[in-house]
């Protein structure tokens, strides 16, 4: 395996500056064909595998004072998979531009931001490959958003500080497999969103914003096996799954209204929201197990609803331990028949604590993550779960960092709230250099 990452940047002059950056990875390889498939001893179903993929990125940065900026970025990237069974090439072409202009109007404060997206993905496979389908996509974008702020903290004599925003966003996507089958839409997405800070350290918020998700294409014209068959019992085997495209899958939109609090106070920080969201023609996955078959549908009216709440403590009398904590849960109905959503989440809590020996810049912390059981769509009750990870990173030097992790430390068995089995105990290194 060979690996490059290339940077570089040049400042023209005061107001114009460019960047660049190119990643390359390329692996050879002998794996197994079918990855949920278990390879017997003798070396039977593995194939030579090359993996070659370019990643380009150009960007302009423009300031001509400080209030104002604009970005270009131009993105080129390819992938190319050759193996034994045929070839696989996915390539993407993205134009991206943003900017902002921030005005003073004596009492009123005034932030625009605005910006535009093109990217063209085309997915060319050759020979007997799955799990590619032969298909492009184009897309583009184009939003204006706006941000009024005016009043002051309570402590001076006024109300409180107040942010108004108002923004819409236009999406448009083209998708066309091989057999000219063809899905076209767009959509305009408005959303508005009000802030109130009494002080520095507390801000209450609410908002309003609507959304647009197009299909993939793996959505749309996937067709290839999806997972092997299996027995859970001498009475009981399922057949193997395959995919079963939907080029008529409707793009998602949803009405999502979100409400919630920042606060931080001395050693202590609290953060948490809640929302709400109504979604039309909802992309969701029917798996018919005794069917074999696993599609992308279209949930006519669903329904989601969850919270999120944050709190962090990091003594000023020992700097050197952090502590936070977390609860969150998502759920998910539909609307026309409340059955339940694959989008749900369970109620997890998270728990974390890093000590940094400032010395030796040595940081050692552990992960927790804890959820209850809880009912799964057509799967039944899944278990909860207790997972502990262990982690020490060391930045040798400002620009060289190491980390490890033990993930799971106890090998615990625990399902994804997709139901799918978890990772068992695993060790993750990682190695950052940046020059």
């Amino acid at each position: 395996m060979r690996s490059l990452l290339a940077k570089g940047s040049l400042q023209l002059n005061a107001d114009h500056q460019l960047k660049a950056s190119w990643q390359h990875y390329d692996e050879r390889a002998r794996q197994p064909a079918n990855p949920e498939l278990v390879v017997p001893s003798d070396g039977t179903g593995l194939v030579d595998r090359d993996v070659t993929s370019d990643n380009v990125q150009l960007m302009h940065r423009w300031q001509p004072v400080a209030t104002t900026r604009i970005e270009n970025r131009l993105s080129l990237s390819r992938q190319d998979i050759d193996s034994d069974d045929g070839s696989r090439t996915l390539t993407r072409y993205g134009l991206q531009s943003d900017g902002y202009h921030h005005l003073n109007h004596d009492w009123l404060a005034q932030t625009l931001s605005f910006g535009a997206e093109l990217e063209r993905a085309d997915q060319s496979p050759d020979g007997a490959v799955s799990g590619f389908p032969d298909a492009d996509i184009d897309t583009a974008a184009v939003y204006i958003d706006d941000t009024l702020t005016a009043g002051s903290y309570l402590s001076d004599g006024g109300a409180g500080e107040f942010d108004l925003g108002l923004g819409v966003r236009y999406d448009h996507f083209r998708a066309k497999d091989g057999t000219h089958r063809e899905s076209n839409h767009d959509h305009v997405s408005p959303k508005v969103r009000l802030s109130w800070r009494p002080d520095s350290s507390l801000m209450f918020y609410t908002g309003y914003a609507e959304a647009f998700r197009a299909p993939s294409l793996s959505e749309l014209y996937a067709d290839e096996r999806h997972f092997a068959g299996f027995c859970a019992g001498p009475f009981f085997c399922a057949p193997d799954n395959f995919w079963v495209s939907n080029p008529d899958l409707k793009p998602e939109t949803s009405k999502t209204w979100e409400s919630g609090f920042n606060w931080q106070q001395g050693d202590w920080s609290l953060r948490a929201s809640y929302f709400d969201t109504n979604a039309d023609d909802l992309i969701d996955t029917d798996v018919n197990l005794m069917a074999g078959t696993t599609q992308a549908i279209n949930v006519a009216r669903a329904k989601l609803w969850g919270y999120d709440l944050r709190l962090g403590w990091q003594p000023e009398a020992m700097p050197a331990l952090s502590v936070s904590g977390g609860l969150s849960e998502v759920t998910g109905r539909n609307r026309d028949n409340g059955e339940g959503l694959s989008h749900q989440t369970p109620p997890e809590a998270t728990l974390g604590v890093d000590w940094h020996f400032t010395d030796a810049s040595l940081t050692l912390g552990w992960r927790g993550r804890f959820a209850q059981s809880f009912d799964k769509t057509e799967e039944g009750r899944l278990p909860g779960y207790g997972l502990n990870d262990l982690q020490v990173s060391w930045q040798a030097m400002p620009a060289f960092t190491a980390a490890l992790r033990l993930a799971n430390l106890t090998d615990q068995v625990w399902y994804r709230p997709d139901g799918s089995l978890g990772s068992g105990r695993s060790l993750l290194a990682n190695f950052s250099y940046q020059w």
